[in-house]
């Protein structure tokens, strides 16, 4: 009897430490590299974004993780999605507003709901952009000559139909009868071949991020006419709002990061804390101050709300159109 009871008891003790080992095995997370998927050029607002939390996480030893960034470009975003898709919580990709209206407008069946929302980290404005010889010297020019004919003009986006580039341009120019629907749009995969393009007079307007013009417009290459802020920004007080200019529009960009399906609670709470800690270091509000962004953050629990939120407001500003 005392045989069977000691090995009973030693079946016991081994099956709890095989238990405890397999509980220490979950904990474990991160067990390899991380990885932030950029979808699209690695030289846009997607890219700097990934490039400083790469380097702020890193560097200021807030993961003990080497950090990598695989940049995917192909479809408003998609190749990059899909890709994550495959991957496991070690990987989180770069997102915006594009993740709904790829979906809205057909191009897509993707939608926020096949990705586990992180977290919400900046947001900027839209500028409309001409080059410095361009005839047009301010929006109003834009409108007369689309009143007249919608396809007068040469207009590009990039990278694609629906972003916030072409939307928040739809919303301003439909305040005055102008049919979207005719406007001659080109769309360039990344925006250093939109404003090559515009430079090279093959596109009359562009409509882009602030970041994303500014140094060729500090380098007196292209024309600010105008920035889609409430008001005036600090660095570009010369340059007027939309709303000054006669567009009736305030709209910011945002961006944000997202995990696939399916993650596990603990694999969450790391990204979350992780990033919690990296937007309240010196370095991150420094990026931002360089980029003319301003801080977005929002935890894993406030970005699913958001996201549904905006799901709710890009689906009515699609629809008007």
């Amino acid at each position: 009897m005392r045989k069977i009871m000691l090995f009973i008891s030693l079946f016991m003790l081994v099956y709890i430490s095989g238990c405890a080992e397999k509980e220490n095995d979950k904990e474990a997370f991160p067990t390899r590299e991380l990885e932030i998927v950029i979808p699209g050029a690695s030289t846009g607002g997607w890219g700097q974004t990934a490039k400083g939390m790469q380097s702020i996480l890193t560097n200021e030893s807030i993961t003990d993780q080497s950090v990598v960034l695989t940049s995917l470009l192909g479809g408003n975003g998609e190749k990059g999605w899909k890709y994550l898709q495959s991957q496991d919580g070690h990987s989180v990709a770069m997102n915006s507003s594009l993740l709904l209206t790829n979906n809205l407008i057909g191009q897509s069946a993707l939608t926020y709901r096949d990705f586990t929302p992180i977290a919400m980290l900046s947001t900027e404005w839209e500028v409309i952009v001409v080059s410095k010889n361009s005839d047009i010297k301010e929006v109003k020019d834009i409108i007369k000559k689309l009143q007249e004919d919608p396809a007068s003009l040469k207009l590009g986006i990039s990278p694609g139909i629906g972003n916030d580039d072409h939307l928040s341009f739809i919303q301003g120019i439909n305040q005055y009868g102008i049919n979207g629907a005719k406007l001659d749009f080109s769309v360039y995969e990344d925006r250093s071949s939109l404003l090559s393009a515009l430079l090279k007079r093959k596109l009359d307007v562009t409509i882009m991020p602030l970041s994303e013009a500014k140094s060729y417009y500090r380098e007196g290459k292209i024309k600010m006419l105008a920035i889609s802020s409430e008001k005036r920004i600090e660095n570009f007080k010369e340059v007027p709002t939309w709303k000054e200019q006669g567009l009736n529009v305030v709209f910011s960009h945002w961006r944000g990061v997202m995990g696939p399906k399916g993650m596990t609670d603990e694999q969450i709470k790391y990204w979350d804390e992780k990033i919690k800690e990296m937007v309240e270091t010196e370095e991150w509000q420094q990026i931002l101050k360089e980029n003319e962004w301003e801080s977005f953050y929002k935890n894993h629990e406030e970005t699913k709300a958001f996201l549904q939120e905006q799901a709710l407001f890009y689906k009515k500003l699609v629809n008007g159109f």
